[in-house]
């Protein structure tokens, strides 16, 4: 699914006034999330600002895809037999984001929520590295590479549009979790397990 949308990044031809709004909507969304969250996430939204910069940067032209928006394990169709994916459901947050944007879907697969805090399932971290192997391989790409440093990269800054912007900011696109700074929280429990530790 992933490698399939890197390779056939091309067909989404955005003209460049687009790219500027779309760079502009996403900017002034982590200038929120930045206002928003606390203190110890700031150095991570510092990192996906430098990130922003460089994935709307003209000379790079990195691609811009149909983000699903809320790109979560209720959303989506695997077949019980064999594992393989088989749709997706619930498309009505459908923008057109940078590529990895929608990446902390993995983490929900991998990972869970208890009162405890974020947790992972046994195998986690062999799971996400054979998504990454898989992914590079699929889509051609040098696993070690500076292309997939930099999709690391808008992964993060997905998870923070995710898991950082309040519900009730007025963004499109993207849903959003965040409700309050209460250290309980969901969003602030998804945060604290997914940025802080990385």
């Amino acid at each position: 699914f992933f490698a399939s949308s890197w390779e056939n990044a091309s067909s989404c031809n955005i003209e460049p006034a687009g790219r500027a709004r779309i760079a502009a909507d996403c900017k002034s969304r982590l200038a929120h999330i930045s206002g928003t969250l606390p203190p110890r996430f700031q150095s991570s939204v510092a990192d996906a600002q430098r990130c922003l910069d460089n994935l709307f940067d003209p000379e790079v032209k990195y691609p811009l895809i149909s983000t699903h928006g809320d790109f979560s394990e209720n959303n989506l169709f695997v077949n019980k037999k064999t594992g393989e994916f088989t749709g997706v459901i619930d498309v009505a947050e459908l923008s057109f984001l940078p590529f990895g944007f929608d990446f902390y879907g993995l983490e929900e697969i991998v990972g869970y929520l208890s009162l405890d805090g974020w947790g992972e399932h046994d195998g986690a971290q062999e799971l996400r590295a054979h998504f990454w192997v898989t992914f590079a391989n699929s889509a051609k790409l040098d696993p070690k590479g500076p292309e997939m440093q930099t999709i690391r990269e808008a992964r993060l800054v997905g998870i923070l549009f995710r898991y950082g912007t309040r519900t009730d900011a007025g963004f499109s696109g993207m849903l959003g979790q965040f409700i309050s700074q209460d250290p309980s929280s969901v969003a602030m429990l998804m945060l604290d397990g997914l940025v802080l530790r990385r």
